[in-house]
Order: structure tokens, then sequence, then C-alpha cells
């Protein structure tokens, strides 16, 4: 990666971490006591402290650029793209399965 790159990753990182607190206090009061509510919260909790590692883990490479962190943000990179191959393949599986037993079933 290029200085200036890097800089400007050194540079927003924080600014990042900043702006999604802020939205994220902003939502977390926003959000009521249902249990959908609390599921809500937990994935918007999950969110956030993700987001918040990968923004710290950027500024730290930007700034000293060690290997380990290259690995384990090609590693997180990977396992994050699995989570949302499964997350946006599910439904459709789910649905298949289910207008496959109404069809077996009529």
């Amino acid at each position: 990666m290029p200085k200036g790159e890097r800089v400007m990753g050194s540079i927003f990182a924080p600014v990042l971490i900043v702006f999604f607190s802020y939205v994220r206090g902003n939502l977390v009061g926003m959000i009521g006591k249902g249990l959908a509510d609390t599921a809500v919260r937990i994935f918007l909790e999950e969110l956030y402290l993700s987001f918040i590692l990968f923004c710290m883990l950027t500024f730290v490479w930007c700034l000293f650029r060690p290997c380990w962190i290259e690995r384990l943000l090609e590693f997180s990179v990977r396992k994050l793209l699995l989570a949302l191959q499964v997350i946006l393949v599910v439904p459709y599986v789910t649905l298949i399965a289910a207008a496959i037993f109404n069809l077996l079933n009529h």
C-alpha cells in the first residue's frame, strides 16, 4: 500500500470509530425492551464490536504494517465473506425446502 493511502487510513480509522460510536449510541437508545428488540440490540452490539476491532487493526496496520495483522485481516475477511454467503443463501434454501415440503404433503 502506498504511503499516502496508509496516512489516509490512519486518519480515517479513528474518525470512523467516533462516527459509528455516535450512531450506535443513538440506535441503542431507540431500541425497546421486547424479545425482538433484544435480538436487534445484540446484533447491533456484535456488529459495532466487530467494526471497532476492524478499525483498530486497520489503524495499527496503517501505522506499523506488521505481518501478523495482514494474516489476521485476510483470515477475518474470509470468515466474513463466508458468514455473508450463509446469511444470503439460507433464506432461499428454507423457502425451497418449505415449497418442496408443501408439494409432498398435498
